[in-house]
Formats: C-alpha cells, sequence, structure tokens
C-alpha cells in the first residue's frame, strides 16, 4: 500500500495554504522514521510468527499476502523497503523545498546512488506496479540509466501493459518510427491516454506514421468535441502535416457533431495566414478545410449554416484570387 502511493506522479500543493506542505512533509518524515527503525520488520516478524498452528507455518516462506509467490521473501522484501525507503526521503526533500524555498537549511544530505543500484530500484518498482517505475522515472527525469532499464522492461513485458497509457513514450518514439518497429503493432490494443500525450504524437518527428496516427485519432474520438476545443490551436498546426488527411477527418467530424467546436475551429482556420511562397501547402490546406466545413455544416440547423457560409464568403473569394495568382492569371 505504501509503495502503491507512489504509482502517481509527483504533485505541488496550493501556495495559499503555506503551512499543508510542511505538515505533509513532517509526516512523511515521519514515516521514514518509523521505516528506517526497523519497527515494521519486527511487527512483520510477529505477524508471521503469529500465523501457526501446531507449529507449522499457515503462510509458506515464499509467499507474499500481496504479490504471491517469491523465489526469495526476505531479499524480494528487503529490496522494496530499500524503494519505499528512497522514495519517501526523496518526498520529504521535495515537500521541504516546496514549502520553504528561501529557507538557509538545506536538506540532509543523501548518499549517491550508483547506476546498478538504479536499476535496482527500476526492477523493483516494475515488479510490484510498472506504473510506480513510470512514476519513478519522472521524479528523477534526468537520470539516463533509470530510463534506458524502464525502457528495456517495457519493451520485454508489452503484452502486460496494455492497459497503462503512460508506457507509451517508452517505445513510440522517433526511433521507433524511423524504424517502422513492430512495438508500433502494440497501438492498436493499447489504452487511450490523455489529450495532451496524443497531441505530442502529432509533431513532425513522428513523421505521420500509420499506426501512430490511428491510435491519435482514436484517443481524440474518445473525448466530447467541445473537451479538445482547448487543443484547437495544436490541430490546427498539426494540418501543415497531415499528409493523410487523417487530422482534416477528425475535425469535420467532430463539426459535425457540435456547433461549439464548428465555430471554434472556423475562427482558428481564420487567424492562419503565411506570407504568399512561403508555406503555400499549409495555406491551401487551410482553405480547403474550409470549404469542406461549408459541406459538412449544411447537416446543422439552417440558422448556423447561414452564418457559416456570411462568415466564409470573403474566405471563398480570397481563395480564388490566391490560385489564380499561383497561376500567374489575373482577376
Amino acid at each position: 500500500a505504501s509503495l502503491g502511493w507512489f504509482s502517481y506522479e509527483p504533485e505541488w500543493y496550493d501556495t495559499n495554504n503555506i503551512n499543508f506542505a510542511q505538515s505533509e512533509a513532517q509526516s512523511v518524515s515521519l514515516f521514514v522514521h518509523y521505516l528506517s527503525s526497523g519497527r515494521l520488520d519486527s511487527l512483520q516478524s510477529d505477524s508471521k510468527g503469529r500465523a501457526t498452528e501446531n507449529g507449522n507455518s499457515l503462510v509458506g516462506a515464499n509467499d507474499h499476502p500481496v504479490w504471491g509467490q517469491m523465489d526469495n521473501y526476505i531479499v524480494g522484501r528487503e529490496k522494496r523497503k530499500q524503494l519505499l525507503l528512497m522514495l519517501c526521503q526523496h518526498e520529504v526533500d521535495r515537500l521541504e523545498v516546496w514549502a520553504q524555498p528561501l529557507s538557509k537549511e538545506g536538506t540532509s544530505s543523501r548518499p549517491k546512488i550508483s547506476p546498478d543500484k538504479w536499476i535496482e530500484y527500476a526492477r523493483t518498482a516494475f515488479s510490484v506496479d510498472p506504473r510506480i517505475a513510470f512514476s519513478l522515472a519522472s521524479r528523477f527525469p534526468t537520470n539516463t540509466h533509470l530510463k534506458a532499464e524502464i525502457t528495456q522492461l517495457v519493451q520485454s513485458h508489452i503484452l502486460d501493459i496494455r492497459c497503462i497509457p503512460e508506457a507509451l513514450p517508452y517505445f513510440v518514439t522517433p526511433k521507433a518510427v524511423d524504424e517502422n518497429s513492430v512495438l508500433l503493432q502494440q497501438l492498436p490494443h493499447w489504452a487511450a491516454c490523455s489529450i495532451t500525450q496524443a497531441l505530442e504524437f502529432l509533431t513532425p518527428v513522428y513523421k505521420g506514421h500509420p499506426r501512430v496516427m490511428a491510435y491519435v485519432l482514436r484517443v481524440l474520438e474518445s473525448y466530447p468535441p467541445e473537451r479538445v476545443t482547448f487543443f484547437m490551436p495544436q490541430l490546427v498546426q498539426a494540418l501543415r502535416y497531415d499528409k493523410g488527411r487523417l487530422v482534416e477527418g477528425y475535425l469535420l467530424r467532430a463539426a459535425q457533431r457540435s456547433e461549439l467546436f464548428s465555430h471554434i475551429l472556423i475562427w482558428h482556420l481564420q487567424g492562419e495566414t503565411c506570407d504568399l511562397g512561403k508555406d503555400a501547402s499549409g495555406k491551401v490546406c487551410v482553405f480547403s478545410v474550409l470549404f469542406l466545413l461549408e459541406t459538412c455544416l449544411i447537416d446543422l440547423e439552417s440558422r448556423t449554416a447561414h452564418w457559416f457560409l456570411k462568415v466564409t464568403g470573403f474566405w471563398a473569394r480570397g481563395l480564388t484570387a490566391y490560385l489564380m495568382g499561383l497561376n500567374g492569371d489575373t482577376i
């Protein structure tokens, strides 16, 4: 249960409540002291000692009530204890700095952790819950040894963690896209991630890979269009690299389902400008989406369709002049 608390990424606290972070730091510090004192081991030993009947233990020496069969229960328990102690100490330091950022009293010095120890922490965390390993990497984002080990663990157990979206960055990478890795074949079976994480896969470094794009669109389709409107600027910019016109198709479908989405999309498309001769393909793409929107909105209320046709009339004339200019014609 204690390790499960670290399966979530670290968060910060409201600065309006000055004493809350400090009280949290003190609470975790007390738990660290309790954990370091060895009282936890004695309690577990007593509980195992009581779990006997007629001199025979009811629980096997290698059985754990939560994690089940373990090759070496004592060694496994010690590794989990060390991992929990390290995480709690880091949380205490983090909360104390957050509560008193200008304090001249520095946090207590911690011994340097070797690369082999980081690898052991990663394996231990992953064996308990892969989410703990991912949270561990988010707490120490610059630790290359930790990230490399977690990447290897994810790729080795990829069939077992399909329900964990946090694992995506460890196998959906620009390198995997360039190599068309077989790991990308798991994306159709992967759990939906957050919108922000999905939009990251729309950036040019992922080169519009079909499997990646299909996953992103599946994620976007799982959210109501009104919720996606907050990310409209990123979606409109993604049109510039939408060679397969998949993002365009999603925008049109979402516009048909939501008037609010269609209006906000129109406003963002109208705000897109570029110099003649620079990024002309992106400009034409924006105009094409506007014309397709005009067709799609026929199914909406007549009031909305009339408003749209009135607004886009100017853009239709502008597109005609722009295309004639590209061909060298005069109006």
